[in-house]
């Protein structure tokens, strides 16, 4: 490694329990690589984000397949008026909401995707994330409640990919069209077969640091047989184009999730402004700093 830089970024609205990103920017012969395991994780699973940066430092990404990448706006648990806000001005047209968060209640969470729903009109899509939050009788009551948004899909509601699979189950004989996503089931259970195996979702969701690098998630991809959803870890533009390259690398049907929003400032390598560098990645060409709000404008609008 050439270069080492620590950064720590406050963000704009309180995410998954923390309000400031803490990360290492490495530099490596390949260009400017993240990681950034959150707090509470311990090796073995911090192992992975490493193999993530040392490949983007080291090794570099696969030739794409593809020059434009579609994003969603990511929704923190906010009330109903900055949700309302944060998508209107978001320039996307596919909105992930978060839900179930603690000490909340679902008139909130109702509220909210409501409000998301109203922002985009339509023919938005509306994405919900549970984080795991509820077993498997509350997901099917909330779920059901939460469909007259027109859900596109709702991201891992159970915890387990047993209760996923059974979930997908009652909510079919419900007659209830919500589609399931697996997250955590995938990344943090050690057998991401089992979800296959279990018919327990119809959407995957590849995040490339936690599972150890763009190429380790291109091969999952392949293996698991799903549509994929390419999403971001919180990290900053740097680790935000490990993202990028996974999106214009994998082949099933993938949506990037833009997460630069909820910073109010970002992390770029020393000497690079970021000025004029949507045009960069979305053309196909290598661009560590895409501000990325201004690439999720970008992007939604090529779709």
């Amino acid at each position: 490694m050439t270069g080492v830089l620590a950064y720590r970024l406050p963000l704009r609205n309180r995410f998954r329990g923390i309000t400031v990103r803490e990360g290492v920017l490495l530099r490596g012969p390949a260009g400017w690589a993240e990681w950034s395991p959150f707090a509470e994780y311990a090796f073995p699973e911090t192992g992975a984000w490493w193999r993530a940066a040392w490949e983007a430092a080291n090794v570099g990404f696969p030739a794409p397949v593809r020059d434009r990448v579609p994003v969603n706006v990511t929704v923190p648990a906010v009330d109903a008026a900055t949700a309302h806000r944060l998508v209107a001005t978001s320039s996307c047209t596919t909105a992930k909401v978060k839900v179930a968060e603690r000490g909340q209640a679902f008139a909130e969470d109702l509220d909210r995707v409501e409000a998301v729903r109203d922002a985009l009109g339509p023919s938005g899509r509306v994405r919900v994330d549970v984080n795991g939050g509820w077993q498997v009788d509350e997901a099917v009551v909330k779920l059901t409640e939460l469909s007259r948004f027109g859900l596109e899909y709702a991201e891992q509601p159970c915890a387990t990919a047993e209760d996923l699979a059974e979930l997908r189950v009652r909510l079919a004989r419900g007659g209830v069209d919500v589609l399931i996503a697996a997250d955590e089931s995938i990344r943090r259970q050690g057998d991401p077969e089992r979800v296959v195996a279990l018919d327990a979702a119809d959407i995957a969701v590849l995040k490339v640091q936690p599972l150890g690098g763009v190429r380790r998630c291109l091969e999952l991809a392949e293996r698991l047989g799903l549509p994929v959803v390419v999403s971001s870890a919180l990290e900053s533009s740097v680790g935000l184009r490990l993202r990028a390259e996974h999106g214009r690398d994998v082949h099933r049907r993938c949506h990037r999730r833009s997460a630069g929003r909820r910073r109010r400032r970002d992390r770029r390598p020393p000497g690079d402004g970021g000025r004029g560098r949507v045009a960069g990645w979305a053309r196909g060409h290598p661009a560590l700093a895409c501000p990325a709000g201004r690439v999720a404008r970008r992007t939604e609008e090529d779709r």
